[in-house]
């Protein structure tokens, strides 16, 4: 079982996943759009058709809010909650959010 969208090698894209299959969790490891590419929709469109595959094989989805490579939080937070993310009740100083899979 393997996620690919078309636009990850098209656009340079650094997309990487973790699954843990026995868990039924993709961990959303990195999803860097290189600058040229954004606002363009592509990580829309990506991420459109990862919740798709994610609802299909029954997984949820969980990755770390991480402004090191620029992205405010603020901006992060957002663009991920168009996508039914939400943000884990805090344990740490670390923003988690997390995805369940829908049956829609």
């Amino acid at each position: 079982m393997k996620f690919y969208h078309p636009f990850i090698k098209q656009f340079h894209i650094k997309f990487d996943l973790t699954i843990w299959e026995n868990e039924k969790l993709v961990w959303l490891n990195n999803f860097i759009i290189p600058e040229e590419y954004c606002r363009n929709r592509i990580g829309t469109v990506i991420m459109e058709e990862f919740c798709k595959w994610l609802d299909e094989n029954k997984m949820n989805s969980k990755l770390l809010i991480s402004n090191c490579y620029g992205t405010p939080e603020d901006i992060l937070i957002k663009f991920y909650s168009r996508f039914n993310y939400n943000i884990e009740e805090k344990k740490t100083k670390n923003i988690y959010m997390i995805r369940n899979f829908t049956n829609d």
